[in-house]
């Protein structure tokens, strides 16, 4: 009841609903895009909502006792800069639960199923030509909103700041698919890329602030 919380990338604002069922003491939700017409329908005095980036985050030091992300860290280009502002914002032994997914070079890794494994073939040029328009891929893309780390680079930076305390991988199922019915279009795709990157979804992370 007297812990505060801090909702990144939240939205429309349907976290800070949840968490606040939850019975947390004070909430802040943070987000880059505007959704400023979804958050009036937001109620309760324990709530607060912010605009700004991930890098230049609000807040004094210490000021959290945990951050949540779902589906935030993959849209994030400089992915340290705005780890270490996490970090500086988060008190002392606080927790930080982050969900992120679908990863760059896994299928539909840039939002967009239609795109398959394109990315890792295409340069930027032509695949911004293959984004439905209208699409969340296309919204991410020209905001520049896609992180192009693998998977063991996210872990190398997220242990400099924090003590893992859970690290869990969703497998994509289209990708598997896809493995067994292009054999030979599969081998070429590992040239590029290693397996674990292009079968890996998202991963599912808690850390404690070191």
């Amino acid at each position: 009841e007297d812990s505060r919380l801090l909702i990144l990338g939240c939205g429309q604002g349907r976290e800070i609903d949840r968490w606040t069922r939850e019975g947390v003491g004070y909430i802040v939700g943070q987000e880059y895009l505007n959704f400023s017409s979804d958050w009036k329908g937001l109620s309760g005095t324990n709530q607060a909502v912010v605009r700004s980036n991930i890098e230049t985050l609000p807040f004094h030091e210490c000021t959290f006792d945990l951050v949540f992300a779902k589906a935030v860290f993959e849209h994030l280009g400089n992915f340290e800069a705005c780890i270490r502002e996490i970090h500086r914002t988060m008190r002392a032994g606080s927790l930080i639960w982050a969900d992120f997914g679908p990863l760059w070079y896994t299928y539909g890794g840039p939002h967009d199923d239609n795109i398959g494994y394109e990315q890792v073939v295409l340069s930027d040029s032509e695949l911004s030509k293959r984004f439905r328009p209208g699409s969340e891929g296309e919204l991410y893309w020209k905001n520049g909103m896609f992180s192009r780390l693998r998977v063991g680079q996210y872990r190398s930076i997220l242990e400099k700041y924090f003590a893992i305390r859970h690290w869990g991988i969703g497998v994509s199922s289209h990708g598997r698919r896809f493995k067994k019915a292009y054999p030979d279009r599969w081998r070429e795709l590992c040239r590029k890329e290693s397996e674990a990157d292009l079968l890996i979804w998202a991963v599912y992370f808690v850390g404690q602030r070191r």
